[in-house]
């Protein structure tokens, strides 16, 4: 087994957690927060992002947050690897990033938690013994495992007058006035929720993925940034000098009778093998569901709504009574039970990757004399197909709103120059150029910046619905993830209690928070999206 290895210096405990080298690297601007270094003893193996054993040795790291679930351990003058995370969450109230080590009921496993104040946390799985097989991959730790080791590790708790402890841990004096994360006490253990990652694995499609065998790698989902970069004009060139791990990203937004869930499926290229045609760098389609509160921890799944290209189509589940709003509903969902839950089945074309249910693009249907991958949602981390004919590959889930992340990214070059900027070329869409081969230059044309994310996923065509002689405005662009109520509501009739008021939508409140308005908009904002009117959305409480 190819195996990574990085040296350091020798420490007194396994992982001994310190809190000097506050350093955290949020997509393209570092900001004041920061996170551990951790000090370690005794050899560990981890998983490194191209899927290779990754031999720590002893020594003190910098461990620094990327996009998505991905950790960068880094040693100063020394050398650095990328190592890939479990998205989970935690309940531990902390205002500033904070790492604990994790038992786990295998003795051979360690884990290393990185906590965020958000709720967030990126889970780390280690063997001690590397006597692993390929297949190594312990579910995250759990809730109660975390705040056994945050009461093991940090006992330091806000004082009755609300001042925060100093730290002290080695090498930093209590003299100096280092302020710690803030650890609240949790002997009163929070209400039972179900987290974003759980509710989005929960309802994440079993995943048909057409492939050509012309050049089949280029038809694999993965990350962004799956060449350990977050530049989208190397993508396309890239292609094949990475492993592409199964990967799909998801957000969540809360209105009170319903839970809103966009998936994205990416991939470095668009490509084509006709003679006549159009290609371009970077691709990201996906969908849509929602899903009504009905009392269950996770909700009923009433309908979804896909991305093919320039077009949306709507699907509902068998014996639904929602019906054509202003728009046809298109089909039925396939179900499948898998991992504890009965979950959609959606299909993507080979090349150009249009998404629709199952079985309704494509002549990929899983039989043998067949060309495709299907894709099964893990909380385990991804997997890299075999070849193209791979019949159960995992995908992980990343948060569209993970630190570092494309969301942040995007809110970061929102009105950068075009120049400057690394992922965007304005809002919504990435950047991509002629370089690596995309196009011949003659009858396959290379089309630049032609790739689109959720905020300005667009149905081209949704201008032209004529109801009793009435033409009807148009869903604007980004909508379905920035307003998703309302194109539900538009697409679907028969949706009865139906709220479009939103507890939880970080889209907006964070286009808020960062100062943005109807007044002071992102380069290249959706022109009937009003910004304004969708902050007044938000609300605090129900009813």
């Amino acid at each position: 087994m190819k195996m990574n290895r990085l040296r350091g210096r020798s420490m007194e405990s396994i992982f001994a957690l310190t809190l000097g080298a506050w350093v955290l690297s949020i997509g393209l601007n570092p900001v004041a927060e920061a996170t551990p270094a951790l000090t370690l003893k005794q050899p560990v193996h981890f998983i490194a992002s191209d899927g290779t054993d990754a031999l720590v040795e002893a020594g003190t790291y910098e461990m620094e947050t990327l996009v998505g679930s991905r950790i960068r351990l880094r040693i100063e003058g020394g050398e650095t690897v990328w190592l890939d995370a479990q998205a989970t969450t935690h309940n531990e109230e902390i205002e500033a990033p904070f790492a604990v080590t994790v038992s786990d009921e295998d003795p051979d496993v360690l884990h290393v938690v990185l906590l965020l104040p958000n709720g967030q946390a990126l889970d780390v799985p280690g063997s001690i013994s590397g006597a692993r097989s390929r297949g190594f991959s312990p579910l995250p730790a759990s809730q109660a495992q975390i705040r056994f080791a945050v009461a093991q590790q940090a006992p330091l708790v806000r004082d009755h007058r609300g001042k925060p402890p100093v730290l002290t841990n080695p090498g930093t004096s209590a003299a100096s006035g280092t302020v710690a994360p803030i650890v609240r006490d949790h002997r009163a253990p929070p209400a039972s929720k179900v987290s974003d990652l759980d509710l989005a694995f929960y309802h994440a499609p079993i995943h048909y993925q057409d492939t050509d065998s012309t050049k089949a790698q280029a038809d694999y989902i993965t990350r962004y940034d799956y060449d350990n970069n977050m530049l989208a004009t190397d993508n396309w060139e890239n292609l094949k000098k990475y492993p592409l791990i199964g990967h799909a990203y998801y957000s969540v937004v809360e209105t009170c009778t319903h839970w809103f869930l966009v998936y994205g499926f990416f991939h470095p290229q668009d490509w084509t093998d006709s003679r006549f045609d159009q290609e371009h760098e970077n691709d990201l389609e996906g969908l849509l569901s929602f899903v009504r509160k009905d009392g269950s921890p996770f909700g009923k799944l009433e309908g979804m709504v896909t991305v093919y290209h320039n077009d949306f189509y709507s699907y509902t589940p068998a014996g639904s009574s929602l019906g054509n709003g202003r728009e046809t509903v298109d089909g039925r969902l396939t179900l499948q039970s898998y991992e504890g839950s009965l979950r959609p089945v959606t299909v993507q074309q080979a090349k150009g990757h249009g998404l629709k249910a199952f079985p309704y693009t494509s002549d990929f249907h899983g039989n043998s004399n067949e060309d495709g991958i299907i894709y099964f949602p893990a909380r385990t981390g991804g997997q890299v197909p075999k070849n193209g004919n791979d019949r159960h590959v995992n995908y992980a889930l990343s948060d569209f709103f993970s630190p570092g992340g494309l969301w942040e990214g995007q809110l970061s070059e929102a009105n950068m120059p075009n120049s400057s900027s690394k992922i965007y070329h304005k809002w919504g869409t990435f950047k991509g150029n002629k370089g690596g081969g995309c196009g011949n230059g003659v009858t396959v044309t290379c089309s630049e910046n032609a790739a689109h994310l959720p905020w300005a996923w667009d149905d081209h065509d949704d201008d032209r619905v004529v109801v009793n002689n009435v033409v009807h405005s148009r869903i604007p662009s980004g909508e379905l993830a920035l307003d998703p109520a309302h194109l539900v509501s538009v697409y679907f009739n028969g949706l009865g209690s139906f709220s479009q008021q939103y507890l939880r939508n970080r889209y907006l409140s964070d286009l808020r928070n960062r100062g943005f308005r109807q007044g002071n908009l992102p380069n290249g904002w959706p022109s009937q999206l009003n910004l304004d009117q969708l902050f007044a959305k938000l609300i605090p409480t129900c009813g």
